[in-house]
């Protein structure tokens, strides 16, 4: 009887470590932001600023880093971002109990809209697409000359010069192909030649 006691209080114990275990990597996660595969990163372009609608009341936030970012309480559910320089950051948000509602994934990129209208204004027959890794400006897609993806690449050095802050300068990474494959079409003649 007594063992059948000892293992049901060690069996309790157990249990109760594993569930103290599981909240505390669960709360580990959230402060840290989401983990998983899907992409909810909010996303605002450098010198520009956005709002962000809450779900819940906001009484208090903070950013991990602010040479990255600015932001504000405008209202009781809404956020004012402003990018300060490139780069990614999260930011927390408390509801008025002081209780941690919400981390948001935050990255201040170049202002890829803009480039992409120049792109499509400049060279609207090129198929040209444009993302930003932090400093990095990544250029891609294929253009029908080597002129074409010279404009392309000035533009984005334009855009690439223009988010650069301080020291840190930002870069353009050019991965536009030239065309399609080349074919180059031979004639060619077989003659045989005795020596009888």
């Amino acid at each position: 009887m007594k063992t059948a006691i000892h293992n049901k209080t060690i069996f309790i114990s157990f249990s109760l470590l594993l569930v103290m275990a599981q909240l505390l990597i669960v709360n580990a996660v959230e402060a840290g932001g989401p983990t998983s595969g899907v992409s909810n990163v909010f996303k605002v372009p450098i010198f520009k600023s956005r709002n962000l609608t809450m779900k819940q009341t906001v009484s208090r936030v903070s950013i991990g880093n602010d040479q990255i970012a600015d932001i504000l309480i405008l209202r009781a559910k809404e956020l004012y971002i402003i990018g300060k320089k490139l780069g990614t950051t999260n930011v927390m948000v408390w509801d008025e109990e002081d209780k941690l509602v919400d981390v948001i994934n935050l990255e201040v990129t170049h202002d890829l809209v803009s480039l992409r209208q120049r792109l499509h204004h400049f060279l609207p027959d090129d198929e040209l697409g444009v993302q930003t890794s932090q400093s990095q400006l990544v250029i891609s897609g294929q253009t029908s000359s080597l002129e074409k993806m010279n404009t392309a690449v000035e533009l984005a050095r334009g855009y690439a010069d223009a988010a650069s802050v301080g020291k840190k300068r930002s870069e353009v990474l050019n991965m536009i192909s030239i065309g399609g494959g080349h074919q180059v079409m031979l004639e060619v003649t077989v003659a045989e030649v005795s020596t009888e």
